[in-house]
């Protein structure tokens, strides 16, 4: 009797690993990939509901925005740099008209 009790015991805590402890692994493998490579894309796979299943999809939302924003950030860094160049040349042709009527 105590032998099966122990198996069952054994089967469900395998069952448990693979509905729990998988999921939670699984995100904490896309959180260290995100982390170690700055990879915005990258998603959680969805999950079957609950509190893991709100996890996942919290998640990826959020690393959806990171990466909306970063993207809006490198758009806003290259219009500056264009808009930089495009005054120093007005600053120069400036310069040059200034030195010539001396």
């Amino acid at each position: 009797m105590a032998l099966a009790c122990l198996f069952f015991v054994y089967v469900v805590s395998l069952r448990l690993r693979h509905t729990i402890a998988r999921p939670v692994y699984d995100l904490a493998e896309i959180a260290r990939q995100v982390a170690s490579g700055n990879n915005y894309s990258l998603r959680a796979p969805e999950g079957r509901g609950g509190e893991l299943g709100q996890l996942s999809a919290d998640l990826n939302y959020m690393l959806g925005e990171i990466e909306r924003r970063d993207a809006e950030l490198t758009v806003a860094r290259e219009t500056l740099e264009q808009r930089v160049a495009e005054r120093t040349k007005q600053l120069e042709s400036e310069i040059a008209v200034r030195h010539q009527s001396r």
